[in-house]
């Protein structure tokens, strides 16, 4: 059960924090990408595994409000940003901040943004414009101007990350730069987590910036097993090149499965909920995948609950690993490439 909630291998060789060929890649696959309209609220829970009724990953007893939308001018961009928060919300409470992937809209999140409002908490989402140089800068203006935007609803003092694809690269630099620089977090980031779903490439950190990390922080990657478009050696940087303890990351692979003929899928755009982004439902992957760690990954970093690290972070223990009807995920401290996945 979940406790009370706040008041209202490195195969191909690693890849360089600073290299260019990142930024060449980035752009030629983003001048690729479809631009999708931004897409309703709310989607419907799709296949025969049904959404967890309790405990982590079943959602709470809150509320969630409409979207307030605003947007935040940076670096010659006006950058759409969307909160989230409980409709009975009391007090300031702890915030999720997510960073879309490239030219995603905050719509294609709604179910997952939703999900941690549900809990108790507050999620804000921004967009962001299109120099690959400047994206960090402009999502970390966005956050910032949430939090200075909604004090009553916003609490600092603990908060996560979480952001998809080329948002997710951008994580370890955003918390290193809000927890340093803002003040955020608690001490050495002790109240603050990160979940990246699927990184695309990774941005603005340096190894100055990694030889000051906050070794409070707690990390989940999140990767799928069908996801065939991006590097996996990025994934790999990411996690390995964070020194934080190994009892406070995990590397988490989703697994496809078949149940009665429905296909849960587990391709790049498993985070999205809203249909029309490869093959994003709402089912229940989510619930058992995203939805849940991040659950408990919160619960653990904000209240420092035992039962909720053993599920987010346990390392392959059984409560972790296990997804009901669907395939056990693979949970490691130390990732190697996996032969026809990425």
């Amino acid at each position: 059960m979940k406790n009370s909630r706040p008041p209202v291998a490195n195969l191909l060789g690693p890849l360089s924090f600073s290299s260019r060929l990142r930024l060449r890649l980035f752009r030629a696959l983003a001048s690729c990408l479809i631009i999708l309209p931004a897409i309703g609220q709310a989607a419907t829970h799709q296949g025969p595994v049904e959404a967890i009724q309790s405990g982590y990953g079943s959602w709470g007893d809150h509320t969630v409000s409409e979207p307030e939308n605003f947007s935040v001018d940076s670096n010659g961009y006006s950058n759409a940003v969307r909160v989230y928060y409980p409709e009975d919300q009391l007090a300031a409470a702890p915030a999720l901040f997510f960073a879309v992937g490239w030219n995603v809209p905050c719509s294609a999140y709604t179910e997952f943004l939703r999900f941690f409002v549900s809990q108790g908490y507050v999620s804000v989402c921004a967009e962001y414009g299109t120099d690959p140089d400047t994206i960090g800068a402009q999502l970390k203006d966005a956050f910032t101007a949430a939090a200075t935007r909604y004090p009553n609803r916003i609490d600092t003092s603990k908060f996560g990350l979480s952001g998809h694809s080329a948002g997710a690269g951008l994580l370890p630099s955003l918390a290193w730069d809000l927890i340093r620089n803002e003040g955020w977090g608690g001490v050495d980031g002790e109240h603050v987590f990160i979940l990246s779903s699927a990184p695309w490439f990774d941005f603005d950190i340096t190894d100055t910036k990694l030889a000051d990390f906050p070794s409070g922080l707690k990390l989940i990657l999140l990767t799928n097993e069908d996801d065939h478009g991006t590097d996996l050696r990025t994934f790999i940087d990411q996690f390995e090149s964070i020194p934080i303890p190994d009892t406070e990351k995990d590397y988490i692979i989703l697994r496809t499965s078949i149940v009665d003929s429905y296909t849960y899928e587990t391709d790049h755009m498993l985070i999205c909920t809203e249909p029309g982004y490869g093959a994003s439902v709402y089912d229940g992957m989510d619930d058992y995948g995203p939805f849940r760690l991040l659950d408990a990954l919160a619960e653990y970093s904000f209240n420092g609950n035992l039962d909720a690290w053993r599920l987010a972070l346990g390392d392959g223990a059984d409560e972790q690993i296990e997804m009901g009807a669907l395939k056990d995920l693979q949970s490691t401290d130390d990732p190697r490439p996996v032969p026809g996945l990425g």
